[in-house]
Formats: C-alpha cells, structure tokens, sequence
C-alpha cells in the first residue's frame, strides 16, 4: 500500500510539473477536451470551473506557493479564454 501511495505521489507530482511548464494553449486544450468528454453544457461546465475552483485541490501537498498561485492563474486564464472565444 505504501509502495503504490509513493508511485501514485511520484506520478502526481510528475504530471503537475509538466504542467507548470505547457503553453496556455494546452490547457485550454485540455479543458476543452474535458467538457466534451462530460457532454454537459459548455457554460454550465465552464461557470461550474469558476465558481467551485476545485482545480485548487488538485495540486501537490508540497508545492510551492508561486508554482501553486502559477498554475491556478493558468487554469484561470484558459477558463477566460474559452468563456470568451465559444472555442
């Protein structure tokens, strides 16, 4: 259990530092691709995203504050994009 715990935290914390480094355009890629994927409403799904931030309790437990506020502003601003380009 703990050996799994380790790989899972490993692989959590490698996805988050890839992340932190993709251009906008890949978030706003990603985002996109999500909201198909839910086959909810586009608007329901992106007023959902700004209003509940639960983004926010996706990063890693010991990230550091600016790459934490780095990726949040990064969700943000592809949340603005695709509220205002109807991607």
């Amino acid at each position: 259990m703990e050996e799994a715990q380790r790989v899972l935290r490993r692989c959590h914390d490698l996805v988050f530092r890839r992340l932190l480094v993709a251009p906008i355009s890949d978030f706003v890629l990603q985002l996109e691709e999500y909201i198909r994927f839910t086959r909810a409403e586009r608007e329901t799904v992106l007023r959902t995203w700004e209003s509940v931030a639960a983004y926010r309790a996706t990063v890693p437990v010991l990230t550091l504050q600016i790459n934490r506020e780095l990726f949040c502003l990064n969700v943000e601003m592809a949340l603005a994009i695709l509220n205002r380009s109807g991607f």
